[in-house]
Formats: C-alpha cells, structure tokens, sequence
C-alpha cells in the first residue's frame, strides 16, 4: 500500500514537472520578470529526483524471517542488505553466524540500552493505567501485571519493535529482522509498511492456524494438568502429612512464614532449613510465637512423594493449603483465570506505539499457568482458615514483588485484615528488572505489604528511588547470605603477569551464560596466560554447557560443580559476569574487580548500585579487555582499592543479624 502511494505521487510530479519545462524554458523572460517563477526550479528539479531515484526507494525492501527458518533462506538475492538479529538466543545467533560466514548479522546493544531509557516511564505509567482499569484478583495473579522481564517476553518485544522503527527510519539500503516472535514480526511489518518498504516474508497463514490451534490445546493441557496435580498433591498431603493443628495454645501468637522450598532445603540429616529467612523462625520460637511455614516449591528434582517424606521428618510444621481447600476452590480458581482472558488489550499504546497485539500474544501464551495456579491457592487458603476460625498474628514472605506474592497479600487483606503481613527482601536487587519499580500512579491500588525489610541499608534508598513508598521500607537483618559475614578478611590481590584464573559465574539465564561465555573467549583469544572457572547455576543443565564450550572451540576452562562460589573466589584473580546472578555481589564484597557485561539483546540486571565503583558496565569483547588493561592500571597505584571498596559494599549491602536488626522484623 505504501509503495503504490509512492508510485503515484511521482507520476504526478512527472506531469508537474513537464508543465513546468513548457512554462519555465519556453518563456525565460517571465522567471526574470517575475521571481516567483524561480520556484518552478525546484519543483523541475525534484521531479528529475523523483524520476531517477524514486524507483530505488520504491523498490525498498524489508526480509521479516523467523528465527527457525533463516538457515533456509536465500542469503544470495541479499545485497547491500542490513541484517539484524532480535532475540535473547545468543547460541543460536552463533549458530547463524557460523553456518553463514558472508552475512554480517547485527545485534542490538547500545541501541537496546537507549530503547529501554526511553522506553522505561511510558512502560510503568501504561502499567499504572491498565491496573487501575482491571483491578482485581484476576489481574494481579497474572504475569502481565508483575511485569518481570524474566518470566514474559512483553517488556522484551515492545523493546525490539521500537529498536525495529529506529532501524527502519535510520537504514537507507534494505534491511533483513530475523525474530522469533511471529506477532513482534506481524507489528514490524505493520510499522514498515506505513514507511513505504515493500515487505518480503514468507507464507505464514498455515502457520499462524497452526498456532492458533496450538494455543487453545496447551490451555486445555495446562487446565488440565493443574487438576491432576493439585488432586494429586492433595491426596498425597492427606497419606503422609499429619494436618496443621488448627488450635492456638494458650495466648501464644501464630505466624505463617511464606518461602520457597525444595530438596535443597534440608540437610543430609533430614533438618529443614529455610533458604530466604534463615534462623529467624528459629529466633521466633525462643520468643513464644508459634510458626508455621507455608511452602512455595519450585526448581523439583526429586519426587514429591520424597518431598513430603522429608517435611514429615524434619520437624517443622508445614502449612499444606490441600489440608485445607475444597474442590470448588480450584475450580474458582480456573473462573478467575479465565475472567483475564476477557480482558480487551486493544488500543494499547507506548509513545506513538501500538502494542496491543505483543499484549493479546502474551495474554493467550501465559494464561493457565500451572506452576502460578497453584501458588495463587494461597487466597483460597486464607479464606478456609478464617472461616475455622484460625488466629493469626503476623505473615512473612519472601519480598520480589512478583505474581505470587499479589493474591496471597490481597487474601490477607480480606480475611485477615487485622494481621499485619511483611515482605522480607530476601534476594539482590537488579537494574532493568522492571518488576522492582512502581509508578507514582499506582502506588494507591498496588497490592503491597504493611512493611518490606530490606537486608542491607542500601536497599532501602534504592528501593525508595523506585518508587517505593518510603514509610513501608525498614531496614533488617541480612538473614539468607549469612556466609557473607565471613568475608571480612579478605586480602588485596597480586597485580601479576603470569597465569591469571578468570571466574565465570554462570546466570540461571541460559541465553545470558552463552553470552558471557563467547564475549570472554573472543576478548582472550590471542591471549593464551589466562584460565576460566566456570560456575554452572545450581539448575543448569550441564550437556547444554558442553556442547555449547565446544561448539565456540572454547579453551583452557574448567567446569566446577563440586566447590562452592566462595572457594573458587579464593583462587580467582578476576570475575567477569553478564548479570543476574548474586555472585557479582559476593565477588566484590571479597575485594575482586568484577566485570559486568551488559547483553545486547536483552536486559542488564545488574545487582551492583555503587557509583563509585572503578568499573563500569561494558558490552563487547574489545571492552572486556580494555576492563583488563585498566584493573592492572589501578593495581599498579593502589594495590588494595577493591578491598577497601569491599568492605563498604558489605557494610551498605548485608546487615549483621543481630538481636536489634530481627526486631525490625516484628
């Protein structure tokens, strides 16, 4: 439509300009006589343009491929073509890149930094709008409402549609997207076509059927499959688990600790420790309260037969919600899910962007979430506890202002609404991670709690600084990195010139270690004097890592399961990490200049908040090295910089637990 619109817009300036020719050179005396003739000029020279070059922009085109079929492209009827790649698979970005050596294939980078500057308070004030517009349990148990760049691609999309008009505008050859989303490749060829790019792509209406039928049977599988396992569960809870004594004794108080669990919690003797809150439900049973933990399982690597046998045995007291809901209260649960699906996400705009198709996309892929069902039960089992008549005083849970935490708040709120309830900050606090930032505009209808206690003084600012209200931001213990205590004593490291160990600290992002790993090997290949630790997440699976190392020709590494982070820190003279991870921070608290390599694709969740920090982000290879030659720089001039930032960082980042910081828990 765009190109024919063209078209006809030169044909008439084709007669323009012989008009012009008859009145302008066949009578020159009245251009002389009477200036304003002059304009004709350039009304002649424009329709010349038009006529020599109007069919190069005419025929402008732009190649949409989804990432699965590019390896099936033909590359050969490319020429002078800008290519570019928008997805966070950066081993598939590799994987094109060496199966087609001529094509110069571009990520993002610094124009997906500036995306998402520019991006970042229009996204927040739409999310403002859209929550006080569907107010209610079904839109805050869903994940469009947490906004979590780690577990929807929304955020993600909106960010390479406006990357994609910038290279649109700014590109005068053509140009080839490889995506993999078909409808962020539907809004760009939307986008293209109002700029007058003939579009090229392949058939997709077989496709796009094939999708649509898919998306309604994986939500009648995920209905499905969260009724058999809940059932399940609630038939298993009732064999092996003795029921939550539902009585309170004497005038002691109940609290219900909320925290995330799996076989990791307990010991080789069988003893239940708690990964977010520590010894603080220990610390609340020396003071006469009585607690009971109220489980969120995730990341299962063993049967939950085998699970339940060990709450069994482990003493503590387990608040199981199956003990407790009836039949009916799953299957509201599914009418309320379903009521978000009637949501209209039409109309949604960001800046002069129409997003309303990636917000429909996202809303048909993510509804009926078994893993989210189950946890948001938890209203369901406030309201079957306050109607036996269940004291409680005081809820705790693990603060990330996440899907979860949303219906379990506003179930406390209606069934209990004179017990307080508490987010304890139990995890880092990251850049770009838009689920930690709240507009101003909706600070009156956000489901939050009565206080969020922060494990370290800093957090509270930068908590605050995202728009947190400061009234509800209380300063706590550091109760989960308790080891952190133990890196008082570090030791300023040698500025050497043999053989450096460079730590890797692998996200559970799998995209994200791809990327640090082929960033780290490019800017060391001529460099033979350097060895890599790599510290695989705990979930990581360990023969996508082989063959990836193998893949990209990788050397001189070693793959470390078996010694802990701080282990491997002790004998690292460097770290080098893309983010989203912990361990950026428990690197610096131990004095060891740390590299953060912000990804090109996607966003930079960075846990470091310092600003004097002596390095800051980088994106490339060439970068990383330049990072190298100025720690050795600093080293030279002040051997012991980074231990004394060290101590500072863990001062501001980690509280000591001690009995004046717990009592801010109460």
């Amino acid at each position: 439509m765009g190109s024919e619109r063209y078209l006809a817009h030169t044909l008439l300036q084709i007669v323009m300009l012989c008009l012009n020719i008859y009145t302008g050179f066949l009578y020159p005396p009245f251009i002389i006589r009477y200036p304003r003739f002059g304009l004709q000029f350039f009304s002649i020279a424009l329709g010349i343009y038009l006529i020599l070059y109007g069919k190069k922009l005419v025929d402008k085109k732009l190649f949409l491929v989804n990432k699965r079929n590019i390896l099936k492209f033909d590359f050969d009827s490319l020429k002078e073509t800008t290519c570019y790649y928008l997805s966070n698979d950066y081993s598939y970005f590799i994987r094109i890149k060496s199966s087609l050596p001529n094509i110069n294939l571009l990520n993002l980078r610094y124009e997906f930094r500036n995306a998402v500057k520019e991006l970042w308070e229009p996204y927040l004030d739409l999310f403002a709008e859209l929550s006080k517009k569907y107010n209610s349990l079904s839109w805050w148990g869903s994940t469009i409402a947490s906004r979590n760049v780690a577990s929807t691609p929304l955020f993600l999309n909106i960010v390479y549609l406006y990357c994609a008009e910038k290279i649109i505008v700014n590109t005068n050859n053509d140009i080839l997207i490889i995506a993999d989303d078909e409808t962020l490749l539907d809004c760009i060829e939307e986008l293209a076509v109002s700029k007058g790019y003939n579009i090229i792509r392949g058939k997709r209406k077989i496709w796009r059927i094939i999708e649509r039928v898919e998306i309604f049977l994986r939500i009648s599988a995920k209905i499905a499959y969260f009724l058999w396992q809940n059932l399940r569960l609630k038939v298993l809870t009732f064999f092996m688990l003795k029921k939550t004594p539902l009585e309170n004794w004497g005038d002691k108080k109940t609290v219900i600790v909320r925290s995330w669990i799996n076989q990791g919690n307990f010991d080789k003797n069988g003893i239940f420790n708690d990964r977010n809150f520590g010894d603080f439900p220990a610390w609340l049973s020396s003071r006469g309260y009585i607690v009971w933990t109220l489980p969120m399982f995730f990341s299962l690597s063993v049967p939950f037969k085998k699970i339940l046998l060990l709450m069994k045995k482990s003493g503590t007291v387990f608040l199981m919600p199956h003990q407790f809901l009836k039949l009916k209260d799953y299957i509201q649960l599914i009418f309320i899910e379903f009521k978000f699906l009637k949501f209209s996400f039409s109309k949604i705009r960001i800046n002069h962007f129409d997003v309303s198709r990636i917000f429909s996309n996202i809303q048909l892929k993510q509804i009926f979430s078994p893993d989210l069902l189950t946890l948001n039960l938890s209203y369901f089992l406030l309201k079957r506890m306050n109607e036996k008549g269940i004291r409680i005083s005081a809820f705790y849970y693990a603060f990330e202002n996440n899907p979860p935490e949303k219906l379990f708040i506003m179930g406390v709120r209606e069934f209990y609404p004179h017990s307080s309830i508490k987010g304890y900050q139990h995890s880092a606090w990251y850049s770009e991670q838009s689920r930690m930032y709240l507009s101003r505009k909706e600070l009156a209808i956000h489901p939050l709690p009565d206080s969020i206690i922060t494990h370290g003084p800093i957090y509270a600012n930068v908590l605050k600084q995202a728009g947190f209200p400061p009234d509800i931001l209380k300063i706590g213990p550091n109760l989960r990195f308790s080891y952190i205590s133990s890196f008082k004593n570090v030791q300023s490291i040698s500025n050497t010139t043999d053989k450096r160990n460079i730590m890797l600290p692998l996200s559970f992002d799998k995209n994200l270690s791809f990327e640090l790993i082929y960033k780290v090997k490019e800017a060391f290949k001529k460099n033979n004097n350097i060895h890599f630790f790599i510290k695989p997440h705990p979930f990581y699976c360990i023969n996508d890592l082989k063959s990836y190392l193998e893949q990209i020709n990788m050397i001189n590494y070693e793959i470390n399961f078996d010694e802990t982070i701080q282990e491997l820190l002790t004998k690292s003279h460097i770290t080098i990490s893309t983010g989203c991870t912990i361990c950026i921070l428990e690197s610096v608290i131990m004095g060891k200049p740390t590299i953060r390599v912000a990804p090109d694709n996607y966003f930079f969740l960075d846990p470091i908040v310092w600003s004097n920090y002596p390095l800051k982000p980088v994106s490339c290879p060439e970068e990383i090295q330049e990072q190298i030659n100025l720690i050795d720089e600093i080293l030279i001039k002040d051997n012991g910089l980074f231990v004394k930032i060290a101590a500072q960082i863990r001062n501001n980042y980690f509280s000591e637990p001690n009995e004046e910081a717990l009592k801010n828990l109460l």
